[in-house]
């Protein structure tokens, strides 16, 4: 590995930059996944893949209350801050909607089941 060196008045701070930057444990991979749900006497959600083609997955969901769908998609990374909670809310009123799910490969590969 051939190491390169920056060299201007600010290098030291440049060089301790670079290094937190290598010294960060990897991340695990997520996969984008779209939440498409629907009320019709219960939550109905399908589950799209995020590629062009918007391919559905074959697992689908049912959630018989607003919690428990609130509860999923706080488990698959839908809500982050408080403003998604304050979309899903809106979609919720809505009985209609969708949400980017940041799922873990464990998570997906149940999904593509």
């Amino acid at each position: 590995m051939r190491r390169v060196e920056i060299v201007s008045k600010y290098s030291p701070y440049l060089r301790l930059q670079f290094l937190s930057i290598q010294l960060t444990a990897p991340q695990p991979r997520r996969h984008k996944v779209l939440m498409s749900l629907r009320y019709w006497n219960a939550w109905d959600v399908i589950f799209f893949d995020t590629d062009r083609m918007r391919t559905a997955l074959p697992r689908r969901a049912r959630f018989n209350s607003d919690e428990a769908l609130i509860e999923f998609a706080q488990r698959a990374g839908g809500i982050k801050m408080s403003e998604d909670r304050q979309i899903l809310d809106m979609m919720i009123q809505r009985k209609t909607g969708e949400i980017t799910l940041n799922l873990t490969d464990e998570q997906y590969t149940k999904l593509r089941r």
